[in-house]
């Protein structure tokens, strides 16, 4: 069993970094927790901008797995406003999770393989997508790199990137929906025709993405600065007195689900649906594979630029199953009281400011020494429109260069202000230019924005050694 990603892949400019939201778990109909979750950070941007912005067009790459996978798809490749993906969601969870008639009854219930049919299913999917439009070489209204994420029956476990060669073997953007989100005693597995290929829902093996997401933007952005401006992770909620329970081996439980799915006995049938309801309420271990992966970056700096948001499940009712479109209205009440947290909603407005903040980035365009200083001369770009830029340069403000300087007490490096220089409304790009000594020429420097309550965010790319 192999964990696919079925990805777009695209440039960008090497003066940039890498602003990136990787990881959308998979959960069913619990996907509505990371739409209002957006919808909340949506509201955040918008203020600090002084105007509406599309809050998906701010990153490069988005990744989904399973129920995140479809989101990802309506977010980021058709461009859906976040309210309307939202009504999309609710009305497709409403009319997909219909059970077969027959297997509502005692003698019928163990003659298949799974819940609903996959005639509703897809047909659902083509009227969400466009019937014909390929992933990734088809008509786009975006530029937003997209992958979603499927298990394939391979023997190994490794991960890799399915990219065709041609068009006719080519994955069409209904059938990624499917694909990621054909979750065993649910939904039939999908086959796609033009190769062969049986995929199955990608949270099977990587619920949450991020190792994916990473191997993606690795692999997408090979030259230049990839540096990274921001990990943007959102579950699909999280019940933390059941989380705080082990686990087990969920693993290898998993890997049972594949070894078992096409029996037909009872005994079978049971097993599996054991095994998937108990993934279902633990969250298939997304916080804890999201841990993991931070404990596994040794750079303290590179860790605060991964930020999770995952909405408690604490209202004293049981964890609602993948399926069960019933509660949404419960769990969007519950993602409301989430995100209007104190805590959350500080953690929000941060990220809010670091995504403003990584659509400038800066162009050198030569050094030159004078005695024993060095004065580097550059621009100032943006990324975002000209009139998102003029509304939030309105509100005043300044960028500042600051250079590496000697360590902490702690070992960590300290950054010296060196110049700031307040933001023009006219003309951009903005001429940049600043001194440094001949010690600090080769550290890296840091370029940020200052915003009108004090607050400092750096921009895309930085800090970083420029050559």
């Amino acid at each position: 069993m192999s964990c696919v990603a079925l990805a777009w892949q695209g440039s960008i400019s090497a003066a940039e970094g890498v602003s990136i939201q990787p990881a959308l778990d998979g959960g069913g109909v619990r996907g509505i927790l990371e739409l209002i979750v957006l919808r909340y950070l949506q509201g955040y941007v918008a203020a600090e901008l002084g105007t509406y912005v599309p809050v998906i067009e701010m990153f490069d790459l988005v990744v989904g797995t399973s129920t995140g996978g479809v989101i990802a798809l309506g977010l980021a490749h058709c461009l859906w406003d976040i309210s309307d993906c939202i009504a999309k969601f609710t009305h497709l969870a409403s009319n997909i999770f219909v059970p077969r008639p027959l297997r509502t009854r005692p003698f019928f219930r163990h003659l298949f393989n799974h819940v609903y049919r996959t005639s509703v299913v897809e047909a659902a999917y083509m009227g969400l997508f466009s019937e014909k439009e390929l992933l990734i070489s088809g008509q786009r209204v975006s530029s937003i790199k997209v992958a979603v994420t499927a298990v394939s029956d391979i023997s190994d476990y490794k991960e890799w990137l399915v990219r065709p060669d041609t068009y006719e073997q080519e994955v069409k953007v209904w059938e990624a929906a499917r694909a990621t989100s054909a979750a065993p005693t649910f939904f039939k597995p999908y086959t796609h025709n033009a190769t062969g290929v049986v995929y199955k829902d990608g949270a099977l093996k990587c619920n949450n993405p991020i190792r994916i997401a990473d191997s993606e933007r690795r692999s997408i952005w090979r030259s230049g600065n990839n540096s990274l401006d921001l990990h943007l992770s959102i579950g699909t909620g999280v019940n933390p007195d059941y989380f705080a329970k082990s686990p087990g081996n969920t693993d290898q439980k998993l890997k049972d689900v594949v070894q078992n799915y096409g029996r037909r006995n009872k005994t079978g049938i049971e097993v599996l649906i054991d095994i998937a309801t108990d993934a279902v309420k633990s969250t298939m271990d997304s916080e804890s594979e999201y841990e993991s992966f931070r404990r596994d970056l040794h750079d303290e700096e590179v860790r605060k630029r991964y930020h999770r948001f995952n909405v408690r499940i604490n209202d004293g009712q049981p964890m609602p199953s993948f399926d069960d479109y019933k509660h949404i209205k419960r769990l969007k009440d519950l993602a409301e009281k989430y995100c209007e947290s104190e805590d959350v909603k500080l953690r929000l407005r941060e990220v809010a400011r670091i995504l403003v903040s990584s659509n400038f980035y800066f162009e050198k365009k030569s050094w030159r020494r004078l005695s024993r200083e060095w004065i580097c001369q550059g621009a100032l770009h943006s990324r975002l429109s000209a009139e998102a830029l003029s509304m939030l340069l309105k509100k005043g403000l300044s960028f500042t260069v600051r250079t590496e300087g000697p360590a902490n007490a702690g070992g960590e490096p300290e950054f010296e202000m060196t110049t700031t220089v307040p933001a023009t409304i006219a003309p951009w790009p903005m001429s940049l230019e600043f001194t440094v000594s001949e010690a600090s020429k080769d550290r890296r420097i840091c370029i940020g924005v200052i915003f009108p309550e004090g607050l400092h965010c750096v921009i895309s790319g930085f800090p970083r050694i420029i050559t």
